[in-house]
C-alpha cells in the first residue's frame, strides 16, 4: 500500500446538523491529505432501514451519511459477530452505529479484511475490531449415516 495511512475515530453527535458539519469536515480533511483512510468510530447514523430494531429510522440522516461515504470513496467493510452494535439499557432498541469504513486503495491491498463486534461487557455499545483476515470456521458439518 502506497502512502500514508491515516485513522480517524470519529464520535459523532446526535444532533442532525451536528452530524452533516462533521461530514463536511472529514469531507474537506479527506479531500486535503492524500493517504489511505480509515475512519471508525460510533457514527450514530445507520446507512438503511435494517441497520435498526425497534427505533425510529431517520432518511435524512441516512442519506447524507451514505452520501459522505460515497463521495469520499469509502467501504464500509462487513462485521461478524453482532448484527447491532448498539443496545438501548432496556435492549429494546438495536442499532449498527459503529463501523469501520475504509479507502478503496485499502480495499485492493487487504482483500479479506473484516470487522468484527466483541462481546459487551461494561457499555451498551459493542467493542468492535479490524481483523486482516476472515475467520476460518472451519469445513463445514458432514456425517456419515449408517443405515
Amino acid at each position: 500500500m502506497q502512502g500514508e495511512i491515516i485513522i480517524v475515530n470519529v464520535y459523532a453527535p446526535r444532533a442532525i446538523y451536528e452530524k452533516n458539519v462533521l461530514w463536511t469536515n472529514l469531507s474537506n480533511l479527506i479531500a486535503s491529505r492524500p493517504g489511505n483512510w480509515i475512519v471508525f468510530g460510533d457514527f450514530n447514523a445507520v446507512k438503511n432501514p435494517e441497520e435498526r430494531a425497534n427505533s425510529s429510522f431517520c432518511p435524512y440522516i441516512a442519506n447524507a451519511f451514505n452520501k459522505f461515504i460515497y463521495v469520499n470513496g469509502l467501504v464500509d467493510l462487513n462485521m461478524g459477530g453482532m448484527r447491532f452494535t448498539y443496545f438501548s439499557d432496556v435492549g429494546c432498541k438495536l442499532s449498527k452505529l459503529d463501523m469501520f469504513i475504509v479507502c478503496a486503495n485499502f480495499m485492493s491491498f487487504l482483500l479479506i479484511a473484516s470487522v468484527m463486534a466483541l462481546p459487551r461487557e461494561h457499555s451498551d455499545h459493542f467493542l468492535i475490531i479490524l481483523r486482516k483476515n476472515l475467520i476460518d470456521f472451519g469445513p463445514p458439518p458432514f456425517r456419515f449415516f449408517n443405515s
